[in-house]
């Protein structure tokens, strides 16, 4: 398993992903750009908690076609 992410195919595997997926990867593109600012504040720490149920939920749509 590699260090970084070099191709869709890492994220996503084989198949092509649905419209959403490419919605999903927009929103949280933050986490990979290496601003812990961003990501580990306290404020988006709150939210990520408040979010996480519905990502669960709704999360294996976005891969699937």
């Amino acid at each position: 398993m590699g260090s970084s992410v070099t191709g869709l195919s890492d994220i996503a595997g084989d198949g092509e992903p649905s419209g959403l997926f490419y919605l999903q990867a927009d929103r949280m593109a933050y986490l990979m750009s290496g601003e812990l600012e961003r990501v580990l504040s306290e404020r988006t720490v709150r939210i990520r908690r408040k979010i996480n149920p519905i990502i669960k939920l709704v999360g294996p749509l976005f891969l699937e076609q």
